[in-house]
């Protein structure tokens, strides 16, 4: 093999590699990146809290209650609109605003009819990660494009 065959194959083997450290780090990003401030719910231990966490078209009503690093979480998810499917999930919020990690809370499945309000109940208890001080909650929606079924 020539030295000018031998650093092509290089060559192309670093611009194959490019495209895999792009994807494995974006998935890194993903899991650290920032929650604003007004997004965060502050989680309080003891009493039962309650409250509405509103982006809109979707929505979830929430209530937990907090003792050491358990909290259970019950509720219902909403989403307005023609919906083929629903995810909801928490996330687990530092005191730095940075996500620590994700936890599925709702799932419909796929192409779930309805051209009426969405409601989802869910009843989940998690063990905190480490340093949580705040949940916030994530949506995906696939909306219909077509209103028959």
């Amino acid at each position: 093999m020539s030295k000018r065959s031998t650093i092509k194959t290089i060559n192309i083997m670093r611009l194959g590699l490019i495209p895999l450290l792009i994807i494995a780090l974006s998935g890194c990003a993903g899991k650290y990146r920032q929650v604003s401030e007004e997004n965060r719910i502050v989680l309080s231990e003891g009493a039962v809290m309650r409250g509405i966490f509103d982006k809109g078209r979707e929505a979830v009503q929430y209530e937990y209650i907090l003792n050491g690093n358990s909290l259970k979480l019950n509720g219902r998810a909403y989403a307005r609109g023609n919906i083929a499917t629903l995810d909801v999930r928490v996330l687990f919020v530092g005191e730095d605003g940075y996500r620590i990690n994700e936890a599925n809370l709702y799932y419909s499945g796929y192409r779930l009819y309805s051209p009426y309000p969405v409601h989802n109940a869910f009843q989940k208890e998690f063990t905190l990660p480490e340093g949580t001080s705040s949940i916030t909650f994530d949506f995906y929606v696939e909306y219909r494009t077509s209103p028959d079924k």
